[in-house]
């Protein structure tokens, strides 16, 4: 097996959501969770707008801090769609039972040009 099977078995298991679907709910918010799941300098350079940032190699460290309800509709997205993908695989095998991933993630949401937002960075000042 290589990298690209096990990758599609693991998209095979899980939910996905494409850009559009996904600015509905950004649009009108249902309770839906959004994770951001890329790394520091990805997230600094625009999000999602009403994400919450867990990087990767936090999200089972942290997810039930930030979504304790194991039945929440949750959706991550990364930049392309392999990190998102193996979150919502992580998360199942967590119990959660309302996951998707972002089809193309980040990058689709920006070829769509969808609005993002930056991070307010503190001054020291």
């Amino acid at each position: 097996m290589n990298f690209q099977s096990y990758l599609q078995g693991i998209k095979d298991g899980i939910a996905e959501i494409d850009e559009r679907e996904l600015k509905k709910i950004v649009d009108a918010p249902d309770g839906t969770v959004l994770i951001d799941v890329r790394e520091q300098d990805e997230y600094e350079q625009g999000f999602i707008p009403g994400s919450i940032w867990i990087p990767r190699g936090f999200l089972e460290l942290r997810i039930e801090s930030q979504v304790a309800d194991k039945s929440a509709p949750v959706i991550l997205y990364c930049a392309g769609g392999v990190r998102s993908a193996l979150s919502a695989r992580a998360l199942k095998e967590l119990g959660y039972q309302n996951v998707k991933s972002m089809r193309g993630c980040f990058s689709a949401w920006k070829r769509a040009g969808f609005a993002a937002e930056v991070p307010v960075v503190m001054s020291n000042e």
